[in-house]
């Protein structure tokens, strides 16, 4: 599609020049389909001229831009989200769940993207931090949950105990309404119109052509009944990965959690754990009601434990109020559990090894409510994911706890489970001839392979990898776009050994680089056979996908007719 420049003089048309037209997502779907149509492209090819980024924008609310004129501009960051939203700005996160009871809209401001924020991101609108990584854990939590967010905001500065901030030369409150434009990384003054994202009827029809063409299997990234929903509405084949951590930010639930990581007694943490059993088996039940007969692949808790107890004076004597415990039981424990090095320490499969209890509850709330899925006359298919793996020993050990309470609550003979392990960590992806034959599939966690491949922090560094990019010593940010000859060659070699040790292993990515266009072709080529991303880049997955499946189609061919010129001459 062209802008056409042209002029008119004297009764005659000139034609000046053509150059590509930057359409909307909306304009893009529409002349794809009508197109094909008006006879003009064949299918392959209408998929082909879609620029998939383009479709992230579509299931959003927008900012309304000819409003948006009147209004001031304040400040800019880094896109967090495609999501806009408006709201009060409130800087103490603590104050955000009684705020959010009263039915306020509430943009969270805070200095860095921190896990802390976790509890609090599940009340608000939108999110502004002055640091901070947009492939940092908070960051993809605000994605998966369609919060408006703008980060690494570099003229703001937040002063919490004044409770306000400084956006260049403008100083806002707590209190004050802002409009945050997530698309752009965007702050506006004031309460800005959003208008509803158009409603396309050709977006169903352009899908279904994509799935005719895609060779990967498309599942969403889904944590709660909202995101299941919409991810099956763009037609994705399974959750392919549930986060289990985030179903218990629900304050009854964390409340249990809580006490079950600060006592000392093991009896009372077994105790407060089956309690927990109880209640977490009805949203799993809520899951596999949804997704009867479809794949859910639900990884194991992930986070260290003390992220799960605060670390403020303050808020560690609510919770000990809350409790009814010493505060000195909570200062205790999260010094005890507290580490130096998060990301590489007691966490995920280590969790399971180090405090077996923590994973038997998972697992059992898992199986229970797959065993009374069944007497619904629904069809439960739980994948059970082991994160931070690093050896088939290690996995083993942690499949044996999972098998012990399949057989202790009956789903041994009755469900039909899988075990699988989540690649993370180097070591792991060398070793995958070996995790082939003990695990049933097999999922790359870009986020931390590459965190953990490159030696960048995916929390702080992006100061780092913008100058690296700018220096070409890598060409895109690793963390946006898969790392072809470093992680991306760790990958094959990966992919390749699995497959030598279990022909047909499934083998799968989630994370960012799952609705990223440049790594999904890279993935078709290497061997990966599924695909996980958030609910709202499931469009975007899937036209990247056929794509992808095109291209390599095309490279087939084109090697064929080589082929065949050789054996004419």
């Amino acid at each position: 599609v062209q802008n056409i420049h042209f002029a008119i003089e004297n009764g005659a048309l000139h034609l000046l020049y053509s150059k590509n037209a930057k359409l909307a997502a909306e304009a893009e779907v529409k002349t794809g389909v009508d197109l094909i149509d008006e006879k003009i492209l064949k299918k392959r090819e209408c998929i082909n001229v879609i620029y998939a980024p383009l479709l992230q924008y579509l299931p959003h609310k927008l900012v309304d831009h000819e409003e948006n004129q009147v209004k001031k501009l304040i400040g800019k960051g880094i896109s967090g989200s495609t999501a806009s939203a408006t709201g009060k700005i409130i800087f103490n996160k603590e104050k955000v769940n009684e705020l959010a009871k009263k039915g306020e809209n509430i943009i969270l401001f805070s200095k860095d993207c921190s896990t802390d924020d976790y509890v609090a991101l599940t009340l608000v609108k939108g999110y502004v931090t002055q640091f901070g990584s947009a492939i940092a854990d908070s960051s993809i939590l605000i994605r998966e949950r369609s919060i408006a967010s703008v980060l690494s905001c570099k003229d703001l500065e937040i002063n919490e105990q004044r409770t306000e901030c400084r956006i260049g030369d403008h100083i806002l409150k707590e209190g004050d309404v802002i409009t945050i434009n997530g698309a752009k990384g965007e702050i506006y003054e004031g309460a800005v119109p959003l208008i509803d994202a158009p409603v396309i009827p050709e977006y169903e029809q352009l899908l279904n052509w994509a799935d005719g063409f895609k060779k990967m299997k498309v599942m969403m990234n889904a944590n709660n009944p909202h995101e299941v929903a919409l991810g099956k509405a763009y037609g994705a084949e399974g959750i392919g990965l549930c986060k289990s951590e985030q179903m218990y930010l629900e304050p009854s639930k964390l409340k249990k959690l809580r006490r079950a990581i600060i006592t000392d007694s093991l009896d009372e943490r077994k105790h407060v754990l089956e309690e927990l059993v109880q209640i977490q088996k009805e949203d799993y039940k809520t899951l596999f009601r949804l997704m009867s007969g479809k794949p859910c692949i639900i990884r194991i808790l992930d986070p260290p434990l003390h992220s799960f107890v605060p670390g403020d004076e303050k808020s560690q004597k609510e919770l000990a109020a809350e409790l009814e415990i010493p505060v000195e039981s909570i200062i205790s424990q999260h010094a005890k559990l507290a580490q130096y090095n998060p990301s590489l320490g007691l966490r995920g499969s280590r969790l399971a090894v180090v405090y077996p209890e923590f994973i038997q509850f998972e697992v059992k709330s898992i199986f229970i409510a797959a065993l009374e899925a069944v007497e619904e006359g629904i069809t439960p298919l739980p994948c059970i994911e082991l994160p931070m793996i690093s050896s088939a020993k290690e996995f083993t050990i942690v499949k044996k706890v999972i098998t012990e309470i399949a057989i202790e609550t009956g789903a041994q003979d009755k469900i039909k489970f899988q075990v699988g392990a989540l690649i993370e960590i180097p070591r792991a992806a060398l070793t995958t001839n070996e995790l082939a034959k003990v695990a049933d599939f097999l999922q790359f966690g870009s986020n931390d392979l590459t965190q953990m491949t490159c030696g960048f922090s995916h929390e702080d560094s992006q100061l780092i990898i913008d100058k690296y990019v700018e220096n070409g010593v890598y060409f895109k940010d690793p963390f946006v776009s898969l790392d072809e000859c470093g992680v991306g060659h760790l990958m094959k070699i990966s992919i390749n050994q699995a497959k030598q040790a279990k022909k047909n292993i499934s083998i799968g990515i989630s994370g960012s680089h799952a609705y990223d266009p440049a790594s999904i072709n890279l993935c078709q080529k290497i061997g990966v056979t599924e695909l996980s991303c958030l609910s709202n880049r499931v469009p975007m997955a899937k036209i990247a996908a056929a794509q992808a499946a095109l291209a390599a189609e095309k490279s087939s061919q084109l090697h064929m007719e080589q082929y065949l010129s050789l054996i004419h001459i």
